[in-house]
């Protein structure tokens, strides 16, 4: 006997749980979000090709005022949580890497070399 996982049943119940579709308000603008987060989503965070991941994310028709809208590393990662989910550590390392001012002085004049 063949057992069948019929996925379209499973997305309609979902969708029947979820109940309204997830919104996002960014500088007082709100988005529509895709009902189901992209498996493609993972994928791309992996690349660090973010601005796919975004739009990706939100609906086609609110993409552009989106982008425009200038979410930042932070918001991409609260609307990955928003689904449940969270970016995995080699792109969480990307962001640790993001610069938050400038260097550090050098604390000896020492050589590793």
């Amino acid at each position: 006997m063949t057992r069948t996982l019929d996925l379209n049943a499973k997305r309609s119940e979902r969708a029947a749980a979820r109940g309204e579709p997830l919104m996002v308000t960014l500088n007082g603008e709100t988005f529509t979000l895709v009902d189901e987060l992209p498996v493609e989503v993972a994928h791309l965070a992996g690349t660090g090709d973010f601005d796919r991941v975004l739009g990706i994310l939100v609906v086609p028709e609110d993409r552009d005022r989106f982008r425009a809208a200038g979410p930042s590393m932070n918001d991409l990662l609260d609307i990955i949580a928003f689904y449940g989910a969270e970016l995995g550590e080699s792109s969480a390392s990307i962001v640790s890497s993001v610069s938050t001012g400038a260097p550090s002085r050098q604390t000896s004049a020492a050589s590793t070399g």
